[in-house]
C-alpha cells in the first residue's frame, strides 16, 4: 500500500542523491512527501538534495520543516549548519553545530565544522581543540589531520604541522595538498632536499599545478642549482600562461 510505496520512494531517492543525481532524488523525495507531508526523513533528505544543487535557502526551509517534526535529530542540525556555512552565516552555523553535539556528543563532523569556523575567525587554539576532538572520534580522518595541520602553520608550529601532514600521507599517499604544504614547511625550515622531494611528489600527482614548481624552484635556487631552478621557472611561467583566460 501507500506505506510500502513511500519506503521505496525514500530508498530510491537516497540512492539517487548518493550517486549525485539530485534532480531524480528531489522528485522521489517530493513524491514521498505527497504521500506523507510530515516525513522528517523525506524533508531532511530533500534539504540535502537542495544543498547539493546550491539552493541553500530552500535547503534551510526543508531542514526547518524536518526539525519542526523531529527536533532531536542531530544530523538535521548538522546539515542545516552546513547550509548556513555555505551562506557564510557562521554564527547560525555554530549554533546548529553546538546543538548537534549536544544531541550527539559523538558527532565528529560537527566538531570538524566548528574547527573550520574557528579557523576562519582566526581563533586558532579553539580550532585545534575542535579538530583534535574530531580525531578522537574518528581517528583516521585525513581531512581533520590536514585541516589541523593548516592551523598549525598559521601559528608557526611547523613540527606539529609536519606531524599532521605525515599522518595524512600515511593514510592517503595521494593526498597532493599534504605534500604541497610539507614542501612549503621544509622550504621555510631550510631543509631544501626534503622540500624538493615533496614538491616532486606533488608534481607527479598533479603535473599542471604551479604551486609545487614554485616551491621547488625556490629550493633549487637556495642550494645554488641554477639550471634546475630555471627549468622549473620556465614550467611555472608556461602553466601560468595556460591559466590566463
Amino acid at each position: 500500500g501507500a506505506a510500502a510505496g513511500r519506503g521505496a520512494r525514500r530508498r530510491r531517492g537516497r540512492a539517487y542523491r548518493a550517486s549525485g543525481r539530485t534532480d531524480l532524488a528531489m522528485k522521489d523525495f517530493e513524491a514521498a512527501l505527497e504521500l506523507d507531508p510530515k516525513s522528517a526523513y523525506a524533508l531532511h533528505n530533500r534539504g540535502i538534495a537542495l544543498h547539493m544543487k546550491d539552493e541553500y535557502d530552500k535547503a534551510i526551509e526543508s531542514y526547518n520543516a524536518a526539525l519542526s517534526i523531529e527536533s532531536d535529530n542531530s544530523e538535521i542540525y548538522l546539515n542545516r549548519g552546513l547550509a548556513f556555512m555555505a551562506k557564510d552565516q557562521l554564527v547560525s552555523a555554530l549554533v546548529d553545530f553546538n546543538k548537534a553535539i549536544e544531541l550527539d556528543p559523538k558527532q565528529d563532523q560537527a566538531f570538524y565544522n566548528r574547527g573550520e569556523i574557528y579557523g576562519k575567525g582566526e581563533e586558532y587554539e579553539k580550532a585545534i581543540v575542535e579538530y583534535s576532538q574530531a580525531l578522537k572520534l574518528k581517528p583516521n580522518d585525513t581531512d581533520s589531520y590536514f585541516a589541523r595541520g593548516l592551523i598549525y602553520i598559521e601559528i608557526d608550529d611547523f613540527e606539529n604541522a609536519l606531524r599532521d601532514f605525515n599522518k595524512v600521507n600515511e593514510l592517503s599517499p595521494k593526498y597532493k595538498e599534504a605534500f604541497d604544504n610539507r614542501s612549503m614547511i621544509f622550504l621555510e625550515m631550510e631543509k631544501y632536499d626534503k622540500a624538493i622531494a615533496d614538491a616532486g611528489t606533488s608534481i607527479r600527482l598533479g603535473p599542471n599545478d604551479t604551486y609545487a614548481y614554485e616551491i621547488r624552484m625556490q629550493a633549487y635556487e637556495a642550494i645554488g642549482d641554477a639550471r634546475r631552478a630555471e627549468l622549473d621557472r620556465k614550467k611555472f611561467a608556461a602553466l601560468q600562461k595556460l591559466k590566463k583566460p
